[in-house]
């Protein structure tokens, strides 16, 4: 996908998912608020890349993180000495853009009434969820198009960071595809395995090892959730959600100390019984990065992601939960992705 030229990437992203298999009257997200974000989100990513083009070296030089800029000048004495800057950042954009299309495309394959469907829940927790992943889809939107701003570039931010949000959607949107009891795959499945497959690798490998530096026993609680899934236990997928769940707490709270909280903030509403909100937790971690729509976007991942968890423990009430391996790996995945990326914003210093 990233390969076209510009002008023909832009015509793909904007027909992308309007083929024979969703020209009938079914109501698929491509009819939806989220499936405009998604695409709005790669529009915006294109117009970045169109502006790198446009602007001088010496610009985009400016703009870069200081990791970025290292990550260029060691690419660039490896490679070719006169590796110029606009390919090096279109390259890492390429990759954004093509991990964010294939989330398009997919999401152009589901039908909105079917999302939850392989789940018996309550309809408000249905709706909850669908409302919270639409949420999601907005914040990711709202990210790139303020990265069209050059004092808010998304080259401000180390590869590490820049490219972990489209990860989180593409994350997102596999498990979403996971709810839905049958979904017809389009041209791009294969090219989304390769990427899933990458993703889930470097992800798993990357989450061990920060897991290591900071508390080993998160790791044994990790491996815990893994061998509980791989078990043959009749309970596996409920004790399994409940380390992740508890994972993810122990996890926010050493982030965000409580303490910390409470000398960095004096605002009211970021306190309830005395305790820093959620919102007020997942601001301080993202505090180092200091852009309005990154927090938004972090604040809403970790909203869908806790509202996915909801809907597979609801699903875990009995034992032999009829949970498929491919629903358990989807959030398991999801999971280790979203840790990865609390403490990579957590350790983000400018």
């Amino acid at each position: 996908i990233p390969n076209l030229p510009i002008r023909d990437l832009r015509t793909k992203i904007n027909d992308l998912g309007i083929h024979s298999q969703i020209k009938d009257a079914r109501e698929t997200l491509l009819q939806s608020p989220i499936f405009d974000a998604v695409r709005e989100a790669n529009l915006s990513a294109l117009k970045v890349t169109e502006g790198i083009i446009r602007n001088s070296a010496i610009d985009e030089i400016k703009r870069m993180s200081a990791t970025m800029a290292k990550d260029w000048t060691n690419f660039k004495d490896l490679v070719s000495p006169q590796m110029q800057v606009d390919k090096f950042l279109n390259a890492h954009l390429a990759q954004i853009i093509q991990t964010s299309a294939l989330a398009q495309s997919a999401l152009a394959n589901i039908e909105i009434s079917k999302i939850t469907g392989a789940f018996q829940l309550a309809d408000d927790m249905r709706i909850s969820f669908r409302d919270k992943f639409t949420d999601f889809a907005t914040s990711y939107k709202d990210l790139f198009k303020s990265f069209e701003i050059p004092e808010t570039s998304l080259f401000r931010l180390p590869p590490s960071i820049s490219e972990m949000p489209t990860i989180e959607f593409f994350n997102g949107v596999d498990l979403l595809e996971t709810t839905v009891e049958e979904v017809n795959h389009d041209e791009y499945e294969e090219l989304r395995i390769i990427v899933r497959e990458e993703i889930r690798q470097s992800t798993k490998d990357s989450v061990i090892i920060q897991l290591q530096e900071v508390n080993p026993d998160w790791i044994k609680m990790l491996e815990g959730a893994r061998q509980a899934f791989n078990s043959t236990n009749p309970d596996k997928n409920r004790q399994c959600i409940t380390s992740l769940r508890e994972l993810f707490r122990d996890i926010m709270l050493y982030l965000s100390p409580d303490e910390q909280i409470k000398d960095w903030s004096n605002s009211m509403d970021d306190f309830a019984n005395n305790r820093p909100t959620r919102k007020a937790r997942l601001r301080y971690i993202a505090r180092n990065i200091n852009h309005g729509a990154f927090t938004k976007f972090v604040e809403k991942d970790i909203e869908a992601i806790i509202a996915a968890i909801d809907i597979f423990q609801a699903g875990t009430h009995v034992v032999n939960s009829k949970l498929t391996d491919a629903q358990m790996n989807a959030l398991f995945f999801r999971a280790e992705s979203t840790i990865l990326f609390l403490f990579s914003i957590a350790n983000y210093e400018e």
